[in-house]
Protein backbone atom coordinates (compact mmCIF):
# COMPACT_ATOMS: atom_id res chain seq x y z
CA UNK A 1 0.00 0.00 0.00
CA UNK A 2 2.80 2.42 0.90
CA UNK A 3 4.64 1.78 -2.37
CA UNK A 4 1.38 2.31 -4.25
CA UNK A 5 0.89 5.66 -2.51
CA UNK A 6 4.43 6.73 -3.34
CA UNK A 7 3.79 5.85 -6.97
CA UNK A 8 0.63 7.93 -6.93
CA UNK A 9 2.54 10.87 -5.45
CA UNK A 10 5.14 10.70 -8.20
CA UNK A 11 2.47 10.52 -10.88
CA UNK A 12 0.79 13.59 -9.40
CA UNK A 13 4.07 15.54 -9.52
CA UNK A 14 4.83 14.43 -13.06
CA UNK A 15 1.40 15.44 -14.28
CA UNK A 16 1.92 18.99 -13.10
CA UNK A 17 5.30 19.28 -14.81
CA UNK A 18 4.15 17.55 -17.99
CA UNK A 19 0.97 19.59 -18.35
CA UNK A 20 2.93 22.81 -17.90
CA UNK A 21 5.41 21.64 -20.54
CA UNK A 22 2.46 20.94 -22.86
CA UNK A 23 1.18 24.47 -22.30
CA UNK A 24 4.55 26.14 -22.94
CA UNK A 25 5.47 24.08 -25.99
CA UNK A 26 2.12 23.53 -27.69
CA UNK A 27 -0.60 25.86 -26.42
CA UNK A 28 1.02 29.14 -25.44
CA UNK A 29 1.45 30.28 -29.04
CA UNK A 30 -2.19 29.43 -29.86
CA UNK A 31 -3.61 31.70 -27.18
CA UNK A 32 -3.01 35.10 -28.74
CA UNK A 33 -5.97 37.16 -29.88
CA UNK A 34 -5.49 36.86 -33.63
CA UNK A 35 -5.25 33.06 -33.66
CA UNK A 36 -8.27 32.73 -31.38
CA UNK A 37 -10.32 34.93 -33.73
CA UNK A 38 -9.65 32.48 -36.56
CA UNK A 39 -10.89 29.43 -34.62
CA UNK A 40 -14.36 28.02 -35.00
CA UNK A 41 -16.54 27.02 -32.04
CA UNK A 42 -15.32 23.41 -31.92
CA UNK A 43 -11.63 24.37 -31.92
CA UNK A 44 -12.21 26.98 -29.23
CA UNK A 45 -14.06 24.47 -27.11
CA UNK A 46 -11.34 21.82 -27.48
CA UNK A 47 -8.68 24.37 -26.57
CA UNK A 48 -10.74 25.50 -23.59
CA UNK A 49 -11.08 21.93 -22.27
CA UNK A 50 -7.34 21.34 -22.62
CA UNK A 51 -6.45 24.59 -20.85
CA UNK A 52 -8.89 23.80 -18.06
CA UNK A 53 -7.17 20.46 -17.48
CA UNK A 54 -3.75 22.12 -17.47
CA UNK A 55 -5.05 24.63 -14.93
CA UNK A 56 -6.14 21.80 -12.64
CA UNK A 57 -2.76 20.03 -12.61
CA UNK A 58 -0.09 22.67 -13.21
CA UNK A 59 1.18 24.60 -10.19
CA UNK A 60 1.47 27.90 -12.12
CA UNK A 61 -2.30 28.44 -12.09
CA UNK A 62 -2.31 32.19 -11.52
CA UNK A 63 -0.37 32.69 -14.78
CA UNK A 64 -3.14 30.94 -16.71
CA UNK A 65 -6.01 33.12 -15.47
CA UNK A 66 -5.69 35.83 -18.20
CA UNK A 67 -5.64 33.12 -20.89
CA UNK A 68 -8.63 31.38 -19.35
CA UNK A 69 -10.52 34.68 -19.26
CA UNK A 70 -9.88 35.47 -22.92
CA UNK A 71 -10.67 31.96 -24.08
CA UNK A 72 -13.82 31.76 -21.93
CA UNK A 73 -15.32 34.97 -23.29
CA UNK A 74 -14.43 34.16 -26.89
CA UNK A 75 -16.02 30.74 -26.56
CA UNK A 76 -19.06 32.33 -24.91
CA UNK A 77 -19.44 34.82 -27.75
CA UNK A 78 -19.82 31.94 -30.21
CA UNK A 79 -21.82 29.55 -28.01
CA UNK A 80 -24.09 32.10 -26.39
CA UNK A 81 -26.35 29.54 -24.70
CA UNK A 82 -23.53 27.58 -23.07
CA UNK A 83 -22.66 29.40 -19.84
CA UNK A 84 -20.69 26.56 -18.24
CA UNK A 85 -17.34 28.22 -19.04
CA UNK A 86 -18.44 31.13 -16.83
CA UNK A 87 -19.04 28.78 -13.91
CA UNK A 88 -15.65 27.17 -14.53
CA UNK A 89 -13.95 30.57 -14.66
CA UNK A 90 -15.62 31.51 -11.38
CA UNK A 91 -14.19 28.38 -9.75
CA UNK A 92 -10.78 29.20 -11.24
CA UNK A 93 -10.90 32.62 -9.59
CA UNK A 94 -11.68 31.02 -6.24
CA UNK A 95 -8.93 28.46 -6.78
CA UNK A 96 -6.26 31.17 -7.01
CA UNK A 97 -8.02 33.28 -4.35
CA UNK A 98 -8.93 36.06 -6.80
CA UNK A 99 -12.01 36.97 -4.78
CA UNK A 100 -12.52 40.30 -6.50
CA UNK A 101 -12.63 38.64 -9.92
CA UNK A 102 -15.15 36.09 -8.64
CA UNK A 103 -17.32 38.82 -7.12
CA UNK A 104 -17.37 40.85 -10.35
CA UNK A 105 -18.23 37.77 -12.42
CA UNK A 106 -21.10 36.94 -10.09
CA UNK A 107 -22.52 40.46 -10.47
CA UNK A 108 -22.16 40.30 -14.25
CA UNK A 109 -24.06 37.01 -14.50
CA UNK A 110 -26.86 37.17 -11.91
CA UNK A 111 -28.85 34.52 -13.79
CA UNK A 112 -26.21 31.86 -13.02
CA UNK A 113 -25.94 30.12 -9.70
CA UNK A 114 -22.52 31.22 -8.52
CA UNK A 115 -22.07 30.85 -4.75
CA UNK A 116 -21.68 34.11 -2.90
CA UNK A 117 -18.19 35.19 -1.90
CA UNK A 118 -18.03 36.53 1.65
CA UNK A 119 -16.28 39.75 2.52
CA UNK A 120 -12.55 39.18 2.57
CA UNK A 121 -10.11 40.86 4.93
CA UNK A 122 -6.60 40.35 3.57
CA UNK A 123 -3.23 42.01 3.99
CA UNK A 124 0.19 41.58 2.42
CA UNK A 125 0.72 37.88 1.73
CA UNK A 126 3.23 35.86 3.71
CA UNK A 127 4.29 32.29 3.02
CA UNK A 128 1.84 29.68 4.36
CA UNK A 129 -0.88 32.23 5.06
CA UNK A 130 -4.31 30.73 5.76
CA UNK A 131 -7.88 31.98 5.48
CA UNK A 132 -10.25 31.74 8.41
CA UNK A 133 -14.04 32.04 8.44
CA UNK A 134 -15.47 34.30 11.13
CA UNK A 135 -18.84 35.90 11.91
CA UNK A 136 -20.73 32.71 11.00
CA UNK A 137 -19.19 32.62 7.55
CA UNK A 138 -19.82 36.24 6.56
CA UNK A 139 -16.12 37.14 6.57
CA UNK A 140 -12.90 35.49 5.43
CA UNK A 141 -9.87 36.86 7.21
CA UNK A 142 -6.20 36.21 6.59
CA UNK A 143 -4.46 34.22 9.29
CA UNK A 144 -0.68 34.05 9.53
CA UNK A 145 0.97 30.72 10.15
CA UNK A 146 4.19 29.85 11.92
CA UNK A 147 5.65 26.60 13.17
CA UNK A 148 5.96 26.01 16.87
CA UNK A 149 9.25 25.21 18.56
CA UNK A 150 7.59 21.98 19.67
CA UNK A 151 5.59 19.38 17.74
CA UNK A 152 2.79 20.29 15.35
CA UNK A 153 0.36 18.28 13.22
CA UNK A 154 -1.09 19.49 9.93
CA UNK A 155 -4.28 17.63 9.08
CA UNK A 156 -5.55 17.81 5.52
CA UNK A 157 -9.27 17.17 5.73
CA UNK A 158 -12.72 18.29 4.71
CA UNK A 159 -16.19 18.35 6.26
CA UNK A 160 -17.37 16.67 3.04
CA UNK A 161 -14.95 13.76 3.38
CA UNK A 162 -16.45 10.72 5.11
CA UNK A 163 -13.10 9.38 6.39
CA UNK A 164 -12.34 12.87 7.77
CA UNK A 165 -15.67 12.86 9.57
CA UNK A 166 -14.99 9.37 10.91
CA UNK A 167 -11.64 10.58 12.25
CA UNK A 168 -13.35 13.48 14.04
CA UNK A 169 -15.89 11.10 15.61
CA UNK A 170 -13.05 8.79 16.69
CA UNK A 171 -10.98 11.66 18.09
CA UNK A 172 -13.82 13.04 20.20
CA UNK A 173 -14.07 9.66 21.94
CA UNK A 174 -10.42 9.77 23.02
CA UNK A 175 -10.20 12.64 25.51
CA UNK A 176 -6.45 12.52 26.07
CA UNK A 177 -5.58 12.40 22.38
CA UNK A 178 -8.27 14.98 21.58
CA UNK A 179 -6.71 17.55 23.91
CA UNK A 180 -3.19 16.95 22.59
CA UNK A 181 -4.23 16.96 18.95
CA UNK A 182 -6.55 19.96 18.95
CA UNK A 183 -4.05 22.11 20.87
CA UNK A 184 -1.21 21.24 18.52
CA UNK A 185 -2.73 21.04 15.06
CA UNK A 186 -4.07 22.96 12.10
CA UNK A 187 -7.00 21.57 10.12
CA UNK A 188 -6.53 22.55 6.48
CA UNK A 189 -8.70 21.95 3.44
CA UNK A 190 -7.09 21.29 0.05
CA UNK A 191 -7.08 24.29 -2.27
CA UNK A 192 -9.87 24.09 -4.84
CA UNK A 193 -12.53 26.09 -6.61
CA UNK A 194 -15.29 25.60 -4.04
CA UNK A 195 -15.35 27.32 -0.67
CA UNK A 196 -18.54 25.70 0.69
CA UNK A 197 -18.86 28.61 3.10
CA UNK A 198 -22.09 27.55 4.81
CA UNK A 199 -21.01 23.95 5.34
CA UNK A 200 -17.57 24.84 6.70
CA UNK A 201 -18.94 27.55 9.00
CA UNK A 202 -21.57 25.15 10.33
CA UNK A 203 -19.02 22.39 10.94
CA UNK A 204 -16.63 24.75 12.74
CA UNK A 205 -19.39 25.96 15.04
CA UNK A 206 -20.78 22.49 15.75
CA UNK A 207 -17.59 20.70 16.82
CA UNK A 208 -15.69 21.90 19.85
CA UNK A 209 -12.07 22.61 18.97
CA UNK A 210 -12.43 21.71 15.28
CA UNK A 211 -11.70 24.59 12.94
CA UNK A 212 -11.20 24.01 9.25
CA UNK A 213 -9.07 26.68 7.57
CA UNK A 214 -8.53 27.40 3.88
CA UNK A 215 -5.11 27.10 2.32
CA UNK A 216 -4.16 30.26 0.47
CA UNK A 217 -1.72 28.48 -1.84
CA UNK A 218 -0.68 24.83 -1.77
CA UNK A 219 2.65 25.85 -3.30
CA UNK A 220 3.48 27.28 0.15
CA UNK A 221 3.67 23.68 1.39
CA UNK A 222 6.21 22.02 -0.95
CA UNK A 223 6.94 19.18 1.46
CA UNK A 224 3.33 17.98 1.25
CA UNK A 225 3.07 15.80 -1.85
CA UNK A 226 -0.28 14.17 -1.17
CA UNK A 227 -3.41 16.26 -0.58
CA UNK A 228 -5.91 13.44 -0.19
CA UNK A 229 -8.26 13.61 2.80
CA UNK A 230 -7.67 12.86 5.53
CA UNK A 231 -3.90 12.92 5.75
CA UNK A 232 -1.71 13.89 8.67
CA UNK A 233 1.72 15.52 8.61
CA UNK A 234 3.85 15.55 11.76
CA UNK A 235 6.42 18.32 12.31
CA UNK A 236 8.95 19.21 14.93
CA UNK A 237 10.51 22.69 14.85
CA UNK A 238 9.22 23.15 11.32
CA UNK A 239 10.72 19.94 9.95
CA UNK A 240 8.47 17.21 8.58
CA UNK A 241 9.07 14.00 10.54
CA UNK A 242 6.49 11.68 9.00
CA UNK A 243 2.93 11.31 7.79
CA UNK A 244 -0.15 9.10 7.82
CA UNK A 245 -2.45 8.89 4.81
CA UNK A 246 -6.06 7.93 5.35
CA UNK A 247 -8.01 6.85 8.42
CA UNK A 248 -8.60 3.22 9.36
CA UNK A 249 -10.41 3.01 12.70
CA UNK A 250 -8.94 -0.42 13.50
CA UNK A 251 -5.27 0.32 12.76
CA UNK A 252 -5.01 4.06 13.20
CA UNK A 253 -4.48 4.51 16.94
CA UNK A 254 -1.10 2.78 17.21
CA UNK A 255 0.33 4.66 14.21
CA UNK A 256 -1.13 7.92 15.44
CA UNK A 257 0.34 7.58 18.93
CA UNK A 258 3.69 6.55 17.50
CA UNK A 259 3.89 9.70 15.36
CA UNK A 260 2.75 11.94 18.22
CA UNK A 261 5.49 10.39 20.34
CA UNK A 262 8.11 11.10 17.66
CA UNK A 263 7.31 14.82 17.83
CA UNK A 264 7.17 14.78 21.65
CA UNK A 265 3.47 15.48 22.04
CA UNK A 266 2.83 12.38 24.15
Amino acid sequence: MQSQRMLEHNLFDLRGKNYWALYEKCLHHLLDGQKLEDMNANKLHDLYKTLKKIFFYAPQRAQLIPKLEELTFRALAIRKLDKKPISDLYKSYLFVRNFEGARKLRLEYPDLYLPQVPKVNTKKRQKRDLLKLIDKGSLLTQKSFSFKDSGLVIMIGSPFCQPSKKFVTWLLKHDELKSVFINNSYWLMPQNGNLYIEKVAKENQALDGVEYLYIYDQADWPEIKYWGTPSFYFYTKGQLVGSIQGFDEFNFEAKFKSMLSKIDLI
